[in-house]
Order: structure tokens, then sequence, then C-alpha cells
């Protein structure tokens, strides 16, 4: 029954962050300046001067929000909680040293600011044999880096964002591509061909 209540736990807290970064992203995308962004970051003219013509294109906003959502993910789901579980961890080494020291059956220690060490130290207590509570299986079988840190840190997922952030680069600049040409008329007038340059190259400039 604990355990099914620390895994609601963990999904309740993995929908509410991704539920976070997604409201992030979406802010961002509504409301970020790019033009005063470029200024104050103080990028080399080679990427202010397109950010500062396009400044109210979709398309650099929904690339904005995109990469600030997953920014927002990652700082918060995985340095934060990085940070966070390797605290939790010391404290559980360093409890183990005086609970040892108190004499109470190991089968009894809890942590319950950490519920998956209590959960995989409950998992090793019932191979302890008393009296001396020496275990039958290496304490790396149940203690390992898949149950202590890649699963509850999402590794696995977060070992594939940046292919994600690259795929999301690659799909806006065929869509500023897309968009340069979509709006380019090559049958106007010789007084007019300047003007659709001009809207083309602002929707190449888009894309790279």
């Amino acid at each position: 029954m604990r355990d099914v209540f620390y895994t609601l736990i963990s999904l309740v807290w993995t929908l509410l962050l991704v539920g976070a970064a997604i409201v992030f992203g979406l802010y961002v995308a509504r409301e970020l300046d790019v033009v005063a962004l470029s200024k104050w970051a103080s990028l080399p003219p080679f990427l202010s001067v397109p950010l500062q013509r396009q400044g109210d294109n979709a398309i650099i906003a929904t690339l904005a929000g995109v990469v600030s959502g997953f920014l927002f993910l990652f700082l918060i789901g995985y340095v934060a909680q990085s940070l966070l579980d390797a605290m939790r961890l010391g404290w559980a080494v360093q409890s183990l040293k005086r609970k040892r020291l108190q004499g109470s059956p190991p089968s009894q220690w809890r942590w319950f600011s950490y519920p998956l060490f209590t959960r995989l130290w409950r998992e090793y207590a019932q191979s302890l044999q008393q009296p001396e509570y020496v275990s039958n299986m290496p304490a790396e079988m149940v203690f390992s880096q898949q149950a202590l840190v890649d699963v509850p840190m999402r590794v696995e997922f977060f070992r594939h964002l940046p292919g994600i952030l690259t795929g999301s680069g690659i799909v806006s600049t065929f869509a500023g591509i897309l968009m340069g040409l979509t709006g380019f008329n090559p049958s106007v007038g010789a007084e007019h061909v300047t003007q659709e340059l001009q809207g083309l190259f602002m929707g190449v400039s888009t894309a790279f």
C-alpha cells in the first residue's frame, strides 16, 4: 500500500512539473519582448539584427516558449532534483550510522523525508540475518544507480532533451523558409521586386 502511495505521489509531482513547464513556456511565448531581450543580452549583430526585425514573428515566439519550457523542466526536474536527492542521501547515510549505534532493529528504520530510500531499505532489510544483521546479498543490488538516480531523476528523458531541442530548431528552420517562400510573389513588376525579396529574406532570416 505504501509503494502505491509513493508511486502516486511521484506521478502527481511529475504531472505538476510538466504542467508548470508548459505554463511557463506559454507565458514566455506570449509575453517575451524579443527586441528588448536582444538588446539586453548584447547579442552579436548577426543574431540581434534578425531578432529585432522579426520581433513579432510567431515562429520565434513559439520557439522561445518551447526552449524556455524545456529549460524550466531541466532546471527544476533535473538540477534541483539532483541537489535535493544528494542532500537527502547524505542525511540518510549519516542517520544510518546513528541508528546503528542506537541499536534499534534495521527493519524499523524509516526516513520520512526520503520515501524512496525508505522503500529500498525495507527491501534490503529483509535480507539481513540476525543477530549480526549480515546480508546475504550485496547492497548494490538494491541501492543501485538506476534505483536511486536514473528513475527518480528521469535521466532517460533528459538524455533525449538535446535531440528534442535540435528537432524543434529544424522544424522552426523549415517553417521560416516556408513562410518566406509563401509570401514571395515573383510575378510582380520590377519596381516591387525589392519589396518581395525583402519579405523573402525576412522569412529566411527567421529560419536561420
